[in-house]
């Protein structure tokens, strides 16, 4: 993805998002906890449950790709 779009997607979530009423609100009225995280502390976030389901699905011979090829290592 350009990075001009990745920094755009930033801003917004940094200054529109984050700090939402609205998204506030969603979460609270169904028992949730806003984490409105961005750019490298989403992805560190993420990665562990993208690492679990790739690599399950490739053991599980659900996948034809390695994910360690596309940059997703073994947990």
């Amino acid at each position: 993805m350009p990075k001009e779009v990745t920094d755009t997607l930033d801003m917004i979530w940094k200054d529109k998002i984050q700090n939402a009423p609205a998204l506030k609100q969603y979460a609270e009225s169904r028992g949730a906890i806003v984490a409105a995280v961005y750019g490298e502390e989403a992805q560190k976030a993420v990665m562990p449950a993208i690492q679990e389901f790739a690599w399950g699905m490739y053991d599980r011979k659900e996948a034809k790709v390695d994910p360690s090829t596309v940059g997703i290592p073994r947990p």
